[in-house]
């Protein structure tokens, strides 16, 4: 019997599945998929911070992206998200695939062991351990451990079965790749006729390709169409790839840990909920993870109320980014195109020009939209447009707060009223 099993192979599992098997731990990784990477969901974006923080090989970018440009709902302005001062580049696109299979290995070098073609059907948690059922191969089969890791991203329901409590609210994606040799490194499309509250995308991938998408709370297929057909008409020559779709979760699990179970990455919501990325939080949550584990060791066994810390811990880390993400959202859901159109012609002015170039960071973003809300001139604006659509100056106030970090105590993470 392995010490922990870890249901799934990508960044958050295998990143655990390292980690724990570096600190003593006999572990197995079980991944439904043939191989670790695939199929590629995700568009494979990443900052800086997470090859400082996990000494990724740079083998992995396809391209570095030296801006973001970000258009109004009429496409007729636009602003940059540029690399920060010091810096070439704002982020990068990485090898999805490769990614997996490079954290896989790793996971293996430490120690882990990895069974394929395993889906997981249910978790059971017991007083001396957890209970497993999957099919490998078709074939049923049982395992059993003392701990299991839930990193089966955000399309499964197994850690709503096994007793994690979701997020209220999930958005939805599609995305593919096109034919596109026309596209300035990376362009975000905002408005209500792509993704009201949200964004479409087009990101080079070099060799006049791109990544294509929208992430959105409802109706991410129609947005994508329009995305498609308006926003980048003629520049958008064909599509190379199947579309593909999936779901990601906007806001933290309400539990993180039951017993014995514990979830990481999408499984428990550990995502931006300002861009939809989840890959740096997710490694970095798992890292967590498994020192938390290392602690609760005792003897053979662990000690079970210890692993609770992880839930809290991790929110203590990630919280105010998740909430920050989350209300800006909330609030933007119920602007009209005009007030986005003018808060984007907002951003050529020098004062949010200026606090744009300080606090713009790929991976964390509260820094810089509580100093936005703070500008007078972003603030009359966006009063503007909340006193008309949402709840006005005191709305406004408390979004300010929770941005800030004033009104969470500092765990909780909530969904957006409205």
């Amino acid at each position: 019997m392995p010490d922990i099993v870890v249901v799934g192979a990508g960044p958050a599992g295998s990143t655990a599945a390292r980690e724990l098997a570096l600190d003593g731990f006999d572990v197995a990784v079980l991944e439904e998929h043939a191989e670790p990477g695939l199929p590629v969901h995700c568009t494979g974006i990443v900052g800086e911070e997470v090859f400082t923080s996990f000494d990724l090989p740079r083998e992995l970018v396809l391209k570095p992206l030296q801006r973001f440009r970000v258009f109004s709902p009429a496409l007729d302005r636009h602003f940059d998200l540029d690399a920060r001062p010091g810096t070439s580049t704002a982020a990068y696109i990485l090898d999805r695939a490769l990614l997996d299979r490079t954290l896989a290995e790793r996971a293996r070098e430490a120690g882990a062991r990895f069974l394929f073609g395993a889906r997981v059907r249910g978790v059971h948690d017991a007083r001396d351990g957890v209970t497993l059922h999957a099919d490998l191969d078709g074939r049923p089969v049982t395992f059993r451990a003392r701990l299991c890791v839930l990193a089966c991203g955000a399309m499964s329901n197994l850690p709503a079965r096994s007793g994690i409590v979701p997020p209220r609210t999930y958005h939805r994606t599609v995305q593919a790749t096109w034919a596109m040799p026309d596209v300035h490194e990376a362009e975000i499309f905002l408005g209500r006729t792509v993704a009201a509250g949200s964004f479409g995308y087009a990101v080079s991938l070099g060799n006049g390709t791109a990544k294509v998408g929208v992430i959105n709370r409802g109706a991410a297929r129609t947005g994508y169409r329009r995305l498609v057909e308006h926003a980048l008409g003629p520049r958008a020559l064909h599509p190379l790839t199947r579309d593909t779709y999936r779901r990601i979760p906007m806001g933290a699990c309400r539990r993180s840990v039951n017993g014995r179970i514990l979830a990481v990455g999408d499984a428990a919501g550990q995502t931006k909920t300002t861009t939809g990325g989840g890959i740096y939080y997710a490694m970095t949550c798992a890292r967590l993870l498994a020192r938390t584990v290392a602690r609760s060791r005792r003897g053979a066994d662990l000690r079970v109320p210890e692993l609770t810390t992880y839930d809290r811990r991790w929110r203590q880390l990630l919280g105010l980014e998740v909430q920050a993400g989350l209300w800006m959202r909330g609030l933007f859901e119920h602007v009209t195109d005009e007030d986005v159109d003018a808060l984007v012609a907002l951003a050529g002015s020098p004062a949010v020009a200026d606090l744009i170039s300080r606090e713009w960071s790929f991976d964390f973003h509260r820094r810089l939209l509580l100093g936005l809300a703070r500008l007078p001139e972003v603030r009359g604006a966006v009063l503007s447009a909340a006193m008309r659509r949402v709840r006005g100056r005191r709305f406004y106030d408390y979004l300010v707060s929770v941005v800030d970090g004033r009104s969470l105590a500092g765990t909780a993470v909530e969904a957006p009223p409205g």
